[in-house]
């Protein structure tokens, strides 16, 4: 992942600066910034992950049923909707 790499080389970059003395609020920040966007992408991704067991889970009952209903059905109609 992108995200991840460019974290990794700021931690680098963060020790170098560190170890020199040199002001590294910058890497620090940017640091920050890329772990909350690995974070952001990660829920985004879950999320997706969520809708799409959901929609499979739909695809599954549908196929289920069959097209013919003799009776009304409550509980058919409320997993439906």
């Amino acid at each position: 992942m992108k995200v991840e790499e460019e974290l990794e080389a700021l931690k680098h970059s963060l020790i170098g600066l560190a170890n020199s003395n040199k002001d590294y609020n910058d890497v620090v920040y940017n640091v920050y910034k890329q772990r909350e966007e690995k974070q952001q992408l990660q829920l985004e991704i879950a999320e997706q992950g969520n809708g799409r067991e959901r929609l499979e889970q739909i695809a599954a009952l549908l196929e289920e049923q069959t097209c013919e209903l003799e009776i009304y059905d409550d509980q058919l109609v409320r997993r439906l909707v």
